[in-house]
């Protein structure tokens, strides 16, 4: 680790920060010093466990004496340069960037990281040890991956060491997952998750588990549920094969009325309705459920033959969340479940 404290006559002044994979220089201002950090402010958003390096602003000159701004090769290549990782924020555009000279190397103890997806749901299985650089990507990988799950599983039980300085950076991840809706399970290594996770306190959002099957049952007991309204059984069977095929547990009915009384009874975490069903439709089921108290914040997607005017004004009326016509791009169809799924998540 760098020492810092060359650094401290230098505050408030100007600096210049390169962020890995960014083409810009953001300007920032040396607000403070504290610990193994610098504090800087900034009127740009910089992204938690960026590696950055960074320099005190010195003018080139043109041959006409007038100041040449500095582009990022001369951020990296300053003799006054130096380089570590943004571990956390200070409020708001304030961040605080960590010196350190940890480099990703060949180690036989490199981290081996499994990622598989399935039922909107991302288990990462992490073992090895864990440098700063390693662990930046790890979660750059989950962050990544993150965009199509609700879930998130990571099993940190087989890792050898996580650096002190990476405890920030996980803080940082989940409270961003929780923001975000996510729901995280972390596993394993007490050891570091306690501390990555003691000012995260267990919530709706986010629990930590002694095992790996401690966490599997927990979602498992927990599963994603869709009720389908639909009359047309060949309709019917394909879209519970469709959604089967997603992970999600589907429930039926074949009324408006039997979809009200269903979900009364067992409120799913999404429905899908159709319109033209026998007796009341589905735009009257969808007003009388925003009406129940206990049901009016589910989300539901009309699924639906009918791409009349008057159909879909009807519907956003009632509230519906998203209306698709039958047949369905699946792409677009799955992107609009993940969303409607996400954006009906409350916090606690």
């Amino acid at each position: 680790m760098k020492n810092i404290k060359r650094y401290t006559d230098q505050i408030g002044q100007k600096w210049l920060l390169a962020l890995d994979g960014e083409d810009f220089v953001t300007s920032a201002r040396l607000r403070n010093q504290s610990g193994g950090a610098l504090i800087f402010e900034t009127k740009d958003y910089l992204s938690m466990g960026k590696r950055v390096v960074a320099c005190p602003v010195s003018s080139k000159y043109a041959e006409d004496g007038s100041d040449i701004a500095l582009d990022r090769e001369d951020v990296l290549n300053h003799a006054d340069r130096i380089t570590g990782f943004i571990v956390r924020e200070e409020g708001e555009l304030i961040y605080a960037v960590r010196l350190s000279d940890d480099s990703l190397d060949a180690s036989d103890h490199a981290p081996s990281v499994s990622i598989s997806e399935k039922a909107f749901q991302l288990t990462v299985e992490v073992s090895g040890a864990l440098n700063m650089d390693r662990m930046i990507r790890v979660l750059s990988q989950i962050r990544q991956r993150s965009q199509s799950c609700l879930r998130l599983l990571i099993d940190f039980s087989m890792v050898r060491d996580i650096p002190p300085t990476a405890i920030p950076l996980v803080k940082d991840f989940v409270k961003r997952m929780i923001h975000l809706r996510r729901f995280v399970a972390l596993i394993g290594c007490q050891e570091h998750c306690e501390k990555m996770a003691s000012s995260v306190p267990e919530n709706k959002y986010f629990k930590m588990f002694a095992s790996r099957e401690r966490a599997d049952s927990f979602f498992a007991k927990n599963p994603i549920d869709v009720l389908v309204t639909e009359d047309e059984p060949a309709t019917l069977a394909y879209i519970t094969a469709f959604l089967d095929k997603l992970g999600l547990v589907v429930n039926s009915a074949n009324t408006a009325e039997e979809c009200i009384d269903r979900a009364r009874a067992n409120p799913p975490e999404l429905i899908l309705m159709d319109i033209h069903l026998p007796g009341m439709d589905g735009i009257e089921a969808t007003r009388i459920i925003r009406q129940d108290l206990t049901l009016h914040h589910l989300p539901i997607i009309i699924l639906t033959g009918d791409a009349t005017t008057e159909s879909v004004r009807a519907g956003k009326d009632a509230g519906i969340t998203g209306y698709f016509l039958k047949p369905f791009n699946h792409e677009r169809f799955t992107q609009s479940i993940l969303k409607a799924l996400s954006d009906a998540a409350i916090l606690d």
